[in-house]
């Protein structure tokens, strides 16, 4: 039976909804039925079983308020196109914004990894199939129609985004069901990348911008609910005293002059509970021997020596040595750093003072030839990559400032921001690109990433700029992937600093 744009079924009415007249429509018929309601904007095999698969995931669980596909679309794959994940799930509660890539859970992989998965809780899906339950909209002000434009959505799944945050709001929860797929094409999954008046419907209905998320007005309308407990609550922890335990990880090749130097002011360090952990990646006889006789003659800090006889790599290094890290503190710090006694100290009691910053960073000097020193500008991802420009939205480099540049010699971490962020992408073998990319998963989680400018460490070396070209040409083209990887993510968190403002303290 037909009724008007709708299917009618045993148990569900199905709607198309590829455009702003289906949408209209849709709405019509979805105002005066009184049945579960299935909306189509994708390709499914069978229309009838995407729905009884969907609505049995919703009947089973009373809460359950809508559950959706996975959602699947042509990626570029060598000289062709392949069909992968679009979208098994999407954050919406996230600094990155409702059109960034990554708020798709799975997105860019094959459709095997998303079906392997269980039907998985998540704050919102993508209307490719989606079936949203009757006692879930009889409660809720419903679908609105103020995001439609002409021809189609003026911002794709706005509407369903929308849906979910009032599901939830409700008490309702979202489901992303693993077994059903339906595939959407390349253009309808396209953003408009500046603002426009479905972007200020939705600032105005539930107060950010969608597009360009401020962090701060997302937490304040949600502190206390279950809304917004993935953006506070579930980021924060608990240390058993005001300087809890700090473990540091360190690995050297061959740079004896600098790891003698590093790991002697590492010993004037004025902290109570310190741990090092120190990785021979490959290094030499001088090395060992130096360490060998250090841990004879007693370094004040339980020294850790982990030996690799050869150079797995700085990102392999590094998880290496976080699987041996339990402290609720985590340093990662570079063979060539000279930290001051009070620095330490200073860092862990500024990441304790913000307790939603996932870490924080100094400011750097890089002593000259001419024995003078430059100081490390602060840096950003967009719109040139570890540029200061424009200078003009910068904050000054020894004041307290937020930042999306997360690089350097030495960063004070919080052990929970790393566990939700994930390891070292081995990606960024051997170039030293991959704290860049770590920092900007640890925003991606929710977490603020803080440089304090008053304290200030020296770095003996210039990095990347003093190799050879083929070392500038595998960071450039680390670079590129890294682009790849994250999309418009790093546009979105620049531009809402910008627009926001950097600094905390001057």
């Amino acid at each position: 039976m037909v009724r008007g744009d709708a299917t009618m079924t045993a148990d569900f009415e199905t709607f198309i909804t590829r455009t702003d007249a289906d949408w209209k429509a849709a709405l019509v018929g979805i105002a005066s039925s009184r049945k579960d309601v299935l909306l189509l904007s994708g390709e499914v095999t069978d229309p009838t079983e995407a729905g009884r698969r969907l609505q049995a995931h919703a009947l089973a669980n009373a809460t359950l308020g809508i559950v959706g596909a996975t959602t699947l679309t042509p990626f570029p794959h060598f000289d062709r196109r392949e069909v992968r994940v679009f979208s098994a799930g999407r954050r919406i509660l996230s600094p990155l914004g409702v059109a960034a890539e990554r708020i798709n859970r799975f997105w860019g992989e094959a459709p095997a990894v998303a079906e392997a998965s269980p039907l998985t809780e998540v704050e919102s899906v993508w209307g490719s199939a989606v079936l949203v339950k009757r006692s879930l909209l009889d409660k809720i002000a419903g679908f609105d129609a103020a995001y439609l434009g002409k021809g189609k959505p003026a911002v794709p799944n706005l509407l369903v985004d929308d849906l979910c945050v009032q599901a939830r709001q409700a008490g309702f929860t979202v489901a992303c069901a693993p077994e059903v797929t339906a595939t959407v094409s390349e253009t309808s999954v396209e953003y408009p990348q500046e603002s426009g008046p479905a972007y200020a419907h939705w600032q105005t209905k539930w107060g950010w911008d969608p597009l360009i998320p401020n962090i701060y007005h997302l937490r304040q309308k949600w502190n206390g609910s279950s809304i917004g407990q993935p953006m506070i609550e579930d980021l924060l922890d608990v240390w058993d005293a005001e300087e809890p335990s700090v473990e540091v990880i360190l690995q050297t090749g061959n740079s004896l002059s600098n790891l003698q130097t590093c790991l002697s002011k590492l010993a004037q360090a004025q902290y109570p509970r310190l741990r090092v952990h120190l990785l021979l990646n490959g290094s030499g006889e001088p090395v060992t021997r130096y360490l060998s006789k250090l841990t004879g003659a007693g370094y004040p800090f339980f020294l850790d020596i982990v030996r690799s006889p050869v150079a797995v790599g700085v990102p392999a290094g590094w998880n290496w040595l976080l699987s041996r890290c339990t402290a609720p503190v985590v340093v990662r710090m570079d063979d060539d750093v000279e930290l001051p006694p009070e620095g330490l100290r200073h860092l862990v009691g500024t990441l304790r003072r913000f307790p939603l910053a996932g870490a924080v960073s100094p400011a750097v000097l890089v002593p000259r030839e001419d024995g003078q020193t430059d100081y490390l500008s602060p840096l950003r991802l967009f719109p040139k990559m570890a540029s200061s420009q424009p200078s003009e939205k910068m904050a000054p480099w020894r004041s307290l400032y937020l930042t999306n540049f997360l690089s350097g010699p030495l960063v004070v971490y919080r052990k929970k921001a790393i566990d939700r962020a994930g390891v070292f992408d081995l990606h960024f073998s051997s170039m030293q690109n991959e704290s860049m990319d770590h920092g900007l998963a640890v925003r991606a989680e929710g977490y603020d990433l803080i440089v304090d400018g008053r304290v200030t460490v020296v770095q003996h070396t210039a990095g990347i700029s003093a190799g050879g070209q083929r070392g500038v040409e595998a960071c450039r083209a680390q670079r590129q992937f890294f682009c790849q990887k994250w999309g418009i993510a790093p546009a979105v968190l620049e531009s809402a600093l910008d627009r926001d403002g950097r600094i905390i303290e001057v």
